[in-house]
């Protein structure tokens, strides 16, 4: 939510305005691990003793490539408002947010794994 609140007080304020409330919000992790399929190898002896057949065999799964799909998905609702705008008070200041190097964040934008 720390990043989600950052993003939103920079989107904030590339649209022009001052400040912002979030009035909603929702989030997926559809991630998933999938394995390919595998293969077997088998191999062994065969004898035979007159009429009689034996046969001594050794089978080895080798499982297949694993791989990592779908990904985490988080919509938000902001409304947003012009300083002095009735309901701006009870908002949340985009500046205040970013921080003194606020104007540099809204250029950069934000780094999602460091939060």
């Amino acid at each position: 939510m720390n990043v989600a609140a950052k993003q939103a007080a920079i989107e904030t304020i590339k649209a022009g305005y001052d400040r912002y409330i979030i009035v909603g919000q929702a989030g997926a992790d559809t991630t998933r691990v999938v394995q390919m399929p595998g293969s077997y190898a088998t191999t062994g002896t065969a004898t035979v003793y007159g009429n009689t057949g034996y046969y001594s065999g050794n089978t080895v799964y080798n499982p297949g490539p694993t791989f990592v799909t779908g990904g985490h998905h988080q919509d938000l609702a902001v409304r947003m408002f012009k300083e002095g705008e009735p309901g701006s008070q009870n908002a949340l200041s985009a500046r205040d947010t970013l921080g003194p190097k606020w104007a540099l964040i809204v250029r950069d934008g934000i780094n999602t794994c460091a939060g």
